[in-house]
């Protein structure tokens, strides 16, 4: 039996002298001696029936000593591997690593076979000399469910916070959240809180990240809560889900700020809590304006052609007609907030600036009391404006070249906005100064930048760019082939079940050439006096 295992577990497996490791007689260990005792409960005991007990001469009672085999010859291997394991740790051979990687796979497919075989009490043993805490976790729940809270409590007991691990990283590997979070013992809560925090130190995007803050509500960790929450709200797909989680996390911030109010630093994580949520009203905003445009009062109608009408009535047909790949993106976007779907802050600022018919509406008059404020941010001040709260409120999260991306697109087309050709027209020769200046009071470049300037206060020129620096070109191949590429591409997370198509190569030449005759249109104002323009309107602003 012994030369049956090395030849096929462990071949190879000598002393460094030629000899043939001699550890036979102490493969199997005292605690085991009596691993076939009558005592286990044998599922297969109708064998014992066979009228001739000898296994020579009956076919049954020859499989059950087989099967009576089993565990003695499950000890023999384990213990072959433990001593040479140890023999080439202490020789320190470079192919140990190799042959606990083979231990690890081959003994729980041992242990588990004897469960089926009418061997678990067997298995159990093994497991527990060994100390394969997986495989007595997997045991647990298999080979006797209705007394897993019996052995659990033991094993816990007995291991303490390695076999806790253990059965944490049982329950996340089978997505068991509740399972995993419902404990009525204080250890367990402890040690689970230093599970989630190793497991999201080492992976932030795991799915029990997004579970995490139940647990810290648990243990009252409100800190704790609202970081996180914070965190699961930028990942949620559902917009409402996203504004509930931010609300949760308001609220934690405020319990643990009442619990120790000598923390100063949580001042900059409340206000950006704040912005996230002004984001999602800005959303809600937009979403119950297109439904208002449409004269409709049920925002899950068929997505797809609400999100064109809606297209439809905030375009001109110059647009479509000139940039129709953006038109689709937009029509997209606009679909994927009718299925309230969470947009991202780049994704927010094409649906304001892409339509060149998408005007401040009076829709405060017609809403509901309750609905006042989440319309004042986009009735009360310019789209441009508003797309640039966004892209101030969510930079601290975004990359360097996704931040200036979004800031060139929402001034090269607040530039793009005024017919500056016919501005010219009209104060071209012998004009007095108050025609200029009023000329100038009644652009789009001139509210912008008083919102922004006056009003909202955003720093210059962190938050400003002049036309020259407002062209697409430099961040063509981020926005088509990085951005909208993989955005467009099969999405059935979209609330309606249907397949978004990904982009095709005509479409994604399309989109190029239409930034490239946005950065056409610009360079035509410029050449119309843009830049004289602006530094004329800002320092009427200033």
């Amino acid at each position: 039996l012994y030369e049956r295992i090395t030849a096929t577990a462990l071949p190879g497996d000598e002393r460094s002298d030629g000899h043939a490791l001699g550890i036979y007689d102490d493969a199997v260990s005292i605690s085991h001696a009596d691993l076939s005792s009558s005592d286990d409960d044998d599922a297969l005991r109708s064998l014992a029936n066979a009228t001739d007990d000898d296994p020579h001469t009956s076919p049954l009672a020859l499989l059950r000593e087989t099967i009576d085999q089993v565990g003695p010859l499950a000890n023999l291997c384990f213990r072959v591997f433990v001593d040479r394991i140890a023999r080439l740790t202490a020789a320190a051979s470079a192919t140990t690593h190799d042959l606990v990687q083979r231990y690890d796979t081959l003994r729980p497919r041992f242990l588990l076979c004897l469960v089926p075989l009418g061997r678990a009490p067997v298995a159990f043993r093994l497991a527990e000399e060994y100390r394969d805490l997986a495989s007595l976790v997997t045991l647990v729940f298999v080979a006797d469910p209705a007394n897993a809270a019996a052995h659990l409590r033991r094993y816990v007991e007995r291991f303490s916070k390695d076999f806790a691990d253990t059965v944490f990283a049982f329950y996340e590997r089978r997505s068991a959240w509740a399972s995993l979070l419902h404990s009525q013992d204080d250890r367990f809560d402890l040690w689970l809180k230093e599970y989630i925090d190793m497991r999201i130190a080492e992976d932030p995007h795991c799915p029990l990240a997004a579970y995490s803050w139940i647990h810290d509500i648990k243990i009252a960790d409100f800190s704790a809560v609202a970081t996180r929450l914070v965190s699961a709200a930028r990942k949620a797909e559902d917009v409402d889900q996203a504004q509930t989680m931010l609300s949760l996390s308001k609220l934690a911030f405020v319990v643990s700020e009442s619990q120790s109010p000598e923390l100063d630093d949580t001042v900059e994580a409340r206000t950006r809590l704040d912005k996230a949520l002004e984001l999602c009203q800005i959303q809600a905003g937009l979403l119950h304006y297109f439904t208002m445009l449409l004269g409709s009062s049920d925002s899950k109608s068929d997505d797809r052609k609400a999100a064109y009408d809606v297209a439809l009535h905030t375009t001109t047909p110059e647009l479509r007609h000139r940039h129709p790949a953006l038109y689709i993106v937009f029509s997209e976007l606009v679909r994927r907030m009718w299925n309230h779907r969470a947009l991202p802050a780049e994704d927010l600022i094409d649906v304001l600036t892409i339509p060149d018919s998408l005007y401040s509406l009076d829709l405060a008059a017609s809403a509901d009391a309750g609905d006042q404020d989440m319309f004042s941010n986009i009735v009360a001040r310019d789209r441009f404006s508003v797309a640039a709260d966004i892209l101030c409120w969510a930079s601290f999260g975004l990359p360097e070249q996704t931040r200036e991306s979004a800031l060139r697109s929402i001034w090269r087309r607040v530039f793009l906005s005024d017919n500056w050709s016919e501005i010219r027209r009209k104060i071209t020769g012998d004009v007095p100064d108050s025609v200029l200046r009023s000329e100038l009071l009644n652009t789009t470049l001139y509210q912008v930048l008083y919102s922004c300037w006056v009003s909202r206060k955003l720093s210059h020129p962190e938050w400003y760019l002049l036309p020259a620096d407002s062209f697409s070109s430099p961040d063509l191949d981020y926005l088509v082939s990085t951005r909208l590429m993989p955005q467009f591409g099969p999405d059935s997370a979209n609330g309606s079940g249907a397949q978004l198509k990904p982009l095709s190569t005509t479409t994604a030449l399309a989109l190029t050439n239409d930034y490239a005759d946005e950065d056409k249109h610009l360079q035509a104002a410029i050449y119309c006096g843009l830049d004289g323009f602006y530094s004329e309107i800002l320092r009427i602003v200033v």
